[in-house]
């Protein structure tokens, strides 16, 4: 296996090798000295500020733009304090790998008596030497970035984007269209004085934009193209990518932009019916989609895009901007995994039984996850899923054990094998457990439309009235969402009211109860 693996990585090696590029005048360059001058001159272009952009129109585009608070500006100010460091500490994930200092959170948890002043003094230390930014800006985004953009926001996922969309195309059925906007290269046209005047126009004080400007004051890069290395160029334009603050930054830098589509009386957008929230366009980072209803506003969309070409740099590829003409949707697609090419696979044979489990946990599952969090798997597709997969976790033999067992933890004797059924249900009950919790703000626009069909649900704890009422004429998902609340209501003994449901916990608690694989 290593051999073959080894094998394979110098193959790829060999495809990434470039023999030559065809430079715009039509000329071919084979050196490799010249292929690796003509990737730098591309590069230096690409993150080399447009001519012509002013303050004043920085200025005029960001008169409307909301400003925080005094004390909410604060927050991003001053230096970094004891209490910060828990708070930060008590947020992040555990049973995660560590990072390069090699410690994993549990260490920096359970030693954080030693640990936190240690850190403070550090983090100070790096913040007077210019080399460390607060995480606070990312507490303070959600009075800035306006609901529809899920990026980077707290409390905000791009679940909410994919609810919104399966509602639309379920339930809307006059004249409406999705128009997917693609953006030409986006974190690496965000022109650097832009960014810092919509910082200024948020209200962001003067310590958290004097190291914004630091970070970015004189940065530099160099191409490597077959080995060869170019000339370093100063780049004015680009936000690192990588970077904990990029995402940040880069939904900042394109709300202004969302605020027209929004503030423009001419775009009405789409409106579920029998509701009152409307939306006109959805986001996630730079994946931006306009809903639109009328031809009209086609065109409006359109005047707000070169504007915002105009005074930012920013482009709309056009060609490859897409448009969906929305009405009732007839089928949802799944990827076919029943083929039989995963019994035959080259990999298969060698891979022990634990192996195959592990595929099916880390390669075959993530690939169904986004789709089934809005989606209901037919149950047909459902059982012929679960038999291919179990299939090639036996080789097409016998099984040797039940599938309960084979579902359950391994430190319960089982392989940890997924079953797909009850993720769909741990799916639902997460969705109306972030239903009830969350504000009304976060994902207006789909939490009318489960509240009009789960109107007495206030916490998944206390579901009996929900879980028990079958309307007629309702959708696959929410029917899906009653079953998994019925089946909550036998396992509920297991799980805490006060914090909001761990899609890992419940899915523990829910594959042990009283529920059979089919």
């Amino acid at each position: 296996m290593a051999a073959e693996l080894r094998a394979e990585e110098n193959r790829n090696a060999a495809k990434r090798h470039i023999a030559c590029v065809t430079l715009p005048d039509k000329r071919t360059v084979t050196t490799s000295a010249g292929i690796c001058e003509a990737f730098r001159l591309y590069f230096q272009d690409l993150f080399t500020r447009e001519p012509g952009l002013s303050s004043a129109q920085f200025d005029a585009y960001l008169a409307d733009f909301p400003c925080l608070e005094a004390a909410e500006a604060a927050r991003c100010e001053g230096p970094i304090t004891e209490s910060e460091i828990w708070d930060a500490l008590k947020q992040v994930g555990l049973d995660k790998s560590p990072g390069l200092d090699g410690l994993p959170y549990e260490v920096y948890l359970r030693l954080s008596p030693v640990f936190v002043p240690l850190l403070q003094l550090i983090y100070n230390h790096w913040m007077r030497q210019g080399l460390y930014l607060d995480a606070s800006p990312g507490l303070v985004l959600s009075r800035l970035i306006g609901p529809e953009q899920t990026c980077a926001v707290k409390g905000r996922t791009i679940q909410d984007n994919l609810h919104m969309v399966r509602l639309i195309l379920e339930q809307v059925d006059s004249e409406a269209a999705l128009i997917n906007l693609d953006q030409s290269k986006a974190f690496d046209r965000v022109d650097h004085r832009f960014l810092e005047a919509v910082l200024s126009a948020a209200g962001f004080g003067a310590d958290f934009r004097s190291w914004i400007r630091l970070l970015y004051a004189t940065p530099g890069a160099l191409v490597e193209v077959n080995g060869v290395r170019s000339e370093p160029f100063v780049l004015s334009r680009s936000i690192r990518q990588g970077c904990p603050l990029s995402p940040l930054l880069y939904v900042l830098a394109l709300e202004p932009f969302l605020r027209k589509l929004k503030a423009n009386p001419v775009l009405r957008g789409i409106t579920l019916p029998g509701a009152t929230t409307s939306a006109r366009y959805s986001a996630y980072a730079d994946d931006v989609s306009a809903l639109v209803s009328s031809r009209a506003e086609i065109d409006e969309v359109s005047k707000e895009i070169s504007g915002y070409e105009m005074v930012t740099g920013a482009r709309i590829n056009r060609d490859k901007s897409v448009g969906l003409r929305l009405g009732a949707w007839k089928e949802f697609l799944f990827p076919d995994l029943s083929s039989g090419r995963m019994g035959r696979s080259r990999y298969s044979a060698r891979l022990s039984l634990k192996g195959r489990a592990e595929v099916c946990v880390s390669h075959i599952y993530p690939i169904l996850l986004y789709r089934l969090s809005v989606l209901p798997l037919p149950y047909a597709r459902l059982m012929q899923l679960v038999r291919t997969l179990f299939s090639f976790l036996w080789r097409g033999k016998a099984p040797m054990v039940s599938r309960d067992v084979c579902c359950l933890h391994p430190s319960e004797g089982g392989l940890g094998m997924p079953s797909i059924e009850i993720r769909q249900y741990m799916l639902r009950i997460t969705f109306l457990d972030r239903m009830c919790r969350g504000s009304n703000e976060e994902g207006a626009f789909w939490k009318e439309d489960v509240q009009k069909h789960f109107p007495s649900l206030k916490s998944v704890h206390s579901c009996e009235q929900e879980a028990g009422r079958l309307p007629r004429a309702e959708c696959s998902f929410y029917r899906e969402c009653r079953r998994a609340l019925k089946l909550l209501l036998r396992v509920s003994d297991g799980l805490s009211n006060a914090q909001a449901l761990s899609r890992k916990a419940l899915y523990q608690v829910l594959v042990r109860g009283p529920f059979k694989m089919i």
